[in-house]
């Protein structure tokens, strides 16, 4: 099984992209997700973790949330293979989007996409 929740911090605005050819819109994010434990100096470490929204949640998600805006996601680990400029073989890890939801209380419309 392969499933991922997480809830955290959107780092910057989101904004709309399209596949090739106009194709289905898309949307890359980071989530910033606070760890449960604090370190050794008494503070929390974040995590910042790449998501990918697609088709109209991608479109939702540009429209209503901005930086520093909390939201649940629940989704996928994706990781992916590719060749970069200089030859070398690289790997990314995302998390692909099914659904999420507004956790800001300014937000509290209780939208989930």
């Amino acid at each position: 099984m392969n499933s991922v929740v997480l809830v955290g911090r959107l780092v910057k605005d989101p904004e709309l992209n399209h596949g090739k050819d106009n194709d289905k819109a898309y949307t890359r994010c980071t989530i910033a997700v606070d760890r449960k434990y604090k370190n050794l100096n008494g503070e929390r470490e974040t995590d910042f973790i790449p998501v990918v929204f697609y088709g109209r949640t991608a479109e939702v998600v540009c429209e209503y949330l901005s930086k520093g805006k909390m939201v649940c996601i629940n989704g996928r680990i994706r990781v992916e293979s590719y060749t970069d400029k200089d030859g070398i073989r690289r790997n990314s890890t995302n998390i692909d989007v099914d659904h999420f939801q507004f956790v800001d209380s300014s937000e509290r419309k209780e939208k989930i996409v």
